[in-house]
């Protein structure tokens, strides 16, 4: 093999090598690209999931409190009871609990819209 590539002519070998490089850059544009979309999906998703829990929290709090807090001793108060309400609650699937699931509802948590 290295006698054929030692006939070859200079030109041709250093063609040859331009070509490889050529193509090993494009494999690695190619890698980067698949990267750079993973890890952007990725990051969708995670947004996605904290959006949701942040509007679960919300939605607690403004059952908990259709008035609003009085004061800062009773979001510290309500902050303590729903730790201790769900520090007891099985885990569940990716997307967190949802206010079904810790109700014990059968319901999925997609199924009602209302």
């Amino acid at each position: 093999m290295l006698d054929a590539i030692k006939k070859v002519s200079l030109r041709t070998r250093l063609v040859m090598l331009a070509a490889f490089a050529l193509i090993a850059l494009l494999i690695a544009l190619f890698v980067a690209w698949r990267l750079a979309r993973a890890t952007e999906s990725f990051v969708i998703r995670q947004a996605d999931a904290s959006l949701h829990t942040a509007a679960r929290d919300l939605a607690r709090a403004l059952q908990a409190h259709p008035k609003g807090y009085q004061s800062i001793g009773e979001i510290a108060s309500s902050t303590r009871d729903l730790r201790e309400r769900t520090a007891g609650a099985r885990p569940v699937a990716a997307g967190g609990a949802t206010l079904c699931s810790l109700r014990g509802s059968t319901r999925t948590p997609h199924s009602d819209h209302s």
